[in-house]
């Protein structure tokens, strides 16, 4: 972390009105129902259900629009022994939307296979050429997961093939919806579904549902929340959609189950990564441990092999393949670190001495295409500006992009797709494919059409405060009851706040891989802290007559021979000015 960028610290505005009535109705202290307000809580209904929202809780599959027509079309087909190809994206998201789909529709003995498009080779979502295969494996019925709301072309070209598609997604819809027997996506004009964030997984867990339920199987239905909710947890977490609404139930009960899962593909995968079979499995452990080695092999190497992982029975086959999964990822990561420093070279000889461009588009011949989204985040996060990485082969080039707050990526590739051969994606990540003579051009309009949506606040990184607090404050049952805001991540971020006039209690010191250790003090109150990656602020904090100090911190339980007590994880540190 860098001392010389400079970040605004932006608070929440108060709602103490709101805040009395949680307080009073809920029983919770002011910090609890100040947390839940600042993610968007406005109804004590909606913040007992944060809190304390069971699986009970969760919406109907059917209100979603087209899920009647889509499970009968599908029961129908299962009853006719027509084969069914379960067709997904390759990463997390559609890996355990796919694994979900197709052990129920084989608990129901239906004739049903899996296709995973290759990255590398076929590029994400439907294609022709796929459809030819399928085809030729006498498939009657394309089920998708995670993709398919774009692919206009290719839904016409199944038709025409004498094949049947449903679309299962919940990615941003394009000008036109594809003439699917049905479509299932809450973002579609006319659906009544009330959650619209639901990721790709979830939505095939709405669909499998429904399936047994209007196969007379109740039973079998709800077993899908007691047993299979590991797979949707983790596809959650990977795809960043956020832990509100349905997916913090899912992703709530979904992390117990991945904890304590019987499955042999996730035992497998766990092991891999050093975590226990039985240790309790975070939001962190997937995002930073499970999530990116199955996401390698759809980058590296064949899809389907993180595929037979989470849908295999046999211990010494999960082994293999998680050894090979995870060979993998030594591989990408590799790679990665090679093209992140030939980008950061690129961008330097680009700019020189001026400042970074407004949207950062950088491209090269042979980047492998597998990784580039992972360095598109690098450069967003060092430069804080949307980046946009090209991998270039033979002329064309397939692109992985990231944005920053108040810019949504997919809107802005709309408004070139003149300029693009296809595109897709989120507010926040995208992809497309472009010829290599179009990048000028687009280089040129994404950075005035980024410069004609922002304003310079808006390349500034922002932490967004929950509020002002004093080290006395700082206690267990403090720690306690914010924990009641778990499982943190994407849309319900951990509690991050402010505390002021700090004095520094030397020594300091620099701990691990360039982590800053030292203690502050507020009045007569004394706390350690500790700054990951800060050990460059050392100097900073050592400057004669820099005595007080104000922090951005998040509250972090320390266990030390036995003992619990809070600790402030520093995320920013300015000198006190008043």
């Amino acid at each position: 972390m860098s001392i010389n960028k400079p970040k605004n610290w932006d608070f929440y505005p108060p709602n103490p009105e709101l805040q009395k009535k949680l307080q009073s109705e809920l029983g919770i202290k002011s910090r609890l129902a100040d947390l839940m307000i600042n993610r968007g809580i406005e109804t004590v209904a909606d913040a007992g259900i944060f809190l304390w929202g069971t699986l009970a809780e969760l919406h109907s599959p059917f209100i979603m629009k087209g899920m009647t027509t889509a499970a009968g079309i599908i029961l129908n087909a299962v009853r006719q022994k027509d084969k069914i190809c379960v067709y997904g994206d390759y990463d997390v998201d559609g890996l355990t939307g796919v694994a979900l789909l197709f052990k129920t529709l084989s608990s129901l003995q239906a004739d049903v296979i899996f296709y995973i498009p290759h990255r590398l080779e076929e590029g994400y979502s439907l294609n022709c050429q796929a459809l030819d295969e399928i085809k030729n494996a006498s498939v009657n019925l394309i089920v998708t997961v995670d993709c398919g709301i774009t692919s206009c072309n290719e839904v016409n070209y199944a038709n025409k093939l004498g094949m049947q598609v449903i679309i299962s997604d919940h990615h941003q819809l394009g000008n036109n919806l594809p003439a699917a027997a049905a479509i299932l996506n809450p973002l579609q004009p006319g659906c009544p579904y009330p959650f619209k964030k639901l990721s790709g997984v979830g939505i095939a867990l709405k669909l499998a549902q429904a399936i047994l339920a209007q196969s007379g199987l109740i039973r079998e239905a709800a077993d899908l929340l007691n047993n299979d909710l590991d797979l949707v947890a983790l596809g959650t977490i990977a795809d960043m959609v956020p832990l509100m609404g349905e997916n913090r139930i899912l992703v709530k009960y979904g992390l117990k189950q991945l904890t304590n899962s019987s499955k042999s593909g996730i035992k497998a995968l766990k092991q891999v990564t050093g975590l226990a079979i039985d240790q309790e499995v975070s939001v962190v452990d997937v995002a930073y441990k499970l999530a990116p080695r199955l996401n390698a092999t759809g980058r590296m190497s064949d899809p389907q092999q993180g595929l037979e992982l989470l849908v295999s029975n046999n211990d010494t086959e999960s082994a293999n393949l998680a050894k090979q999964i995870e060979e993998n990822n030594v591989q990408r990561k590799a790679i990665e670190g090679i093209i992140l420093e030939q980008a950061r070279t690129q961008l330097q000889q680009a700019i020189e001495n001026n400042a970074p461009p407004k949207a950062i588009i950088l491209a090269a011949e042979g980047w492998h295409i597998g990784v580039i989204g992972i360095v598109a985040s690098r450069i967003v996060e060092e430069y804080f500006r949307p980046t946009i990485i090209i991998g270039l082969t033979s002329g064309v080039g397939k692109g992985s992009g990231r944005s920053i707050r108040n810019l949504h990526l997919q809107q802005v590739l709309l408004k070139c797709q003149d300029l693009l051969l296809e595109f897709g994606g989120h507010e926040m990540a995208a992809g497309l494919s472009i010829l290599e003579e179009n990048i000028p051009r687009f280089k040129e309009r994404i950075n005035q059409l980024v410069e004609d949506s922002l304003q310079e606040n808006d390349f500034i990184p922002s932490y967004n405060l929950d509020g002002v607090v004093e080290l006395k404050e700082l206690t267990l049952s403090f720690w306690q009851e914010i924990q009641l805001m778990e499982p943190f991540g994407i849309g319900n971020p951990a509690p991050l706040y402010c505390a002021r006039h700090l004095e520094i209690m030397p020594p300091l010191r620099l701990v691990g891989n360039n982590h800053l250790k030292l203690k502050l003090r507020q009045n007569d109150l004394t706390m350690e802290a500790i700054g990951f990656n800060m050990g460059d602020w050392l100097s900073f904090l050592n400057t004669p007559g820099n005595k007080s100090i104000d922090v951005i911190f998040r509250p972090q339980l320390n266990v030390w021979q036995g003992k619990e007590q809070l600790q402030l994880s520093l995320q920013d540190i300015v000198q006190t000015r008043d």
